[in-house]
């Protein structure tokens, strides 16, 4: 199952996000723990238990839980397998992760007030948001904080208009041509609104070492370097950090969860480097060929070739190329 945005999920996504959700509850949280599936079917009628039977058949068939099936479905358990393990924790990883809701909650906001002005509602109040479909992430509902940071942040980027109240947020939101373009092109105004990368000072690069001949762009030449990090180095490293951080979080990149965590070490490596007063030149560009090659390893390569020009811009200012 490939997991939605988090809001405004198919119904039959979200049905069976919520069944996977009480599954683990009920203790589906480990390989090989059988749990009881008879309560899912209490107090409903023929259809909507057929209703839950079939989205309980459809995660088997998807891979992610193995049904032990009696004549009634009182009767029925399940384990959870491994896929569908990952799919709990990556689920809950991200409902519970703080900046990843409030990047969604930035896209919910501007997607509901969309759906809002083609029925005609140009100008709803924006408390009918939290009562929406799109109110909650992975079934646990927006905060009003959450919600008003969304506004304001839409609002001080240029998607949407409207007068702040203090506290919150902005209480009668408009929906700007930037806004309806974001929605109607399907992006994220996570990454729309990502600022260009500024243009890079030359870099300082020190050659180690006495009598050293460098020759440059010449071949079977060894060349021991040391970037120096300036505030200026620095910046564009921590640059690159923050977007790939930013990118990885907000799942546009489309990576697996091992390259996920990998983006996270790397992120954090860069941000250590930054950091020193000097670092093996070697080192900065394994680094920045490592932001490349996470960049172009998930479904979201445009994006993905977005952030390998930027490494490639600082390869080049830091006389690494």
């Amino acid at each position: 199952m490939n997991l939605p945005p988090g809001y405004k999920a198919p119904p039959a996504v979200q049905a069976r996000l919520d069944l996977l959700g009480w599954i683990a509850d009920n203790g589906g949280t480990a390989p090989r723990q059988i749990v009881a599936l008879g309560p899912l079917f209490e107090g409903k009628d023929h259809d909507e238990a057929l209703a839950v039977a079939g989205h309980l058949d459809a995660l088997e068939r998807e891979g992610l839980i193995q049904l032990q099936k009696t004549l009634g479905w009182g009767g029925w358990s399940c384990d959870v397998l491994s896929p569908g393990l990952d799919l709990i924790e990556q689920v809950r990883l991200r409902r519970d992760d703080p900046l990843r809701r409030r990047q969604a909650a930035r896209d919910a906001f501007l997607r509901w007030l969309y759906d809002c002005t083609v029925d005609g509602d140009v100008s709803p109040n924006r408390d009918a948001f939290l009562q929406s479909e799109y109110g909650s992430y992975y079934g646990r509902p927006f905060t009003e904080q959450e919600v008003k940071a969304a506004s304001e942040w839409l609002k001080d980027q240029g998607y949407i208009t409207g007068v702040s109240a203090f506290g919150a947020g902005v209480v009668r939101p408009e929906i700007t041509t930037k806004g309806e373009n974001v929605v109607e092109f399907d992006r994220s105004v996570n990454a729309d609104a990502q600022p260009p990368v500024a243009p890079y000072s030359v870099t300082t690069v020190n050659v180690t070492g006495s009598g050293n001949n460098v020759a440059a762009n010449s071949s079977d030449v060894t060349q021991t370097t040391t970037v120096t990090m300036t505030d200026e180095n620095a910046r564009q490293l921590l640059g690159i950090a923050e977007s790939l951080d930013q990118l990885a979080a907000s799942t546009l990149l489309g990576l697996n969860q091992d390259r996920t965590r990998e983006a996270a070490l790397v992120v954090e490596s860069l941000r250590e480097t930054a950091k020193q007063d000097a670092a093996p030149g070697q080192e900065v560009r394994t680094l920045l060929d490592k932001v490349k090659e996470v960049a172009l390893s998930g479904t979201g390569t445009a994006i993905g070739q977005t952030l390998v020009a930027a490494v490639d811009k600082v390869i080049q200012a830091l006389g690494l190329g």
